[in-house]
């Protein structure tokens, strides 16, 4: 069943994120930008296997 229940949840949170106000979906874009800035930055300079 999970070849159903993974997109039909998909599709689920893809509604959920569309029927949020503008600003609030532009918020959550921003904030996950800025995470995976941070995340880049911060496994660039603490990555094992670059140290190698």
């Amino acid at each position: 069943m999970a070849w159903l229940i993974g997109p039909v949840a998909i599709a689920g949170c893809v509604y959920l994120f569309f029927s949020l106000p503008t600003r609030t979906q532009l918020w959550f874009l921003a904030w996950n930008a800025i995470g995976l800035v941070v995340y880049a930055l911060y496994s660039r300079r603490n990555a094992v296997l670059g140290k190698q």
